[in-house]
């Protein structure tokens, strides 16, 4: 009886060392799991800072745009040419409007 007592001593021995070995397999592989979650959360919030600043630019460069449209509608001078006696002035004064409108364009 001692034997058989002493070979389920054994057995019991092993299990309980099997079963220490997978628990501590368990733990490393938790505690890569965690690492790859903390991983992935951090590139997620990188990634969703990266996205705020790519939409910040582009409402600025949009808003920027708007502005300046409206600079150059505000900027915009309407000329009234009114007939002269001389129609060499009156080209002259057309030639000096069209340089004006070129450059607010």
């Amino acid at each position: 009886m001692a034997y058989n007592d002493k070979e389920e001593e054994n057995l019991a021995l092993r299990r309980t060392n099997k079963i220490t070995e997978e628990n501590i397999i368990l733990k490393e592989d938790n505690k890569q799991l965690i690492n790859q979650i903390r991983s992935l959360e951090d590139r997620m919030d990188n990634l969703k800072v990266q996205l705020k600043k790519e939409i910040i630019e582009e409402i600025y460069e949009e808003f920027e745009e708007r502005e300046m449209k409206e600079k150059k509608k505000n900027n915009l001078i309407i000329f009234n040419i009114e007939e002269t006696e001389y129609p060499s002035r009156q080209e002259k004064i057309q030639k000096e409007l069209d340089t004006c409108i070129q450059v607010f364009k």
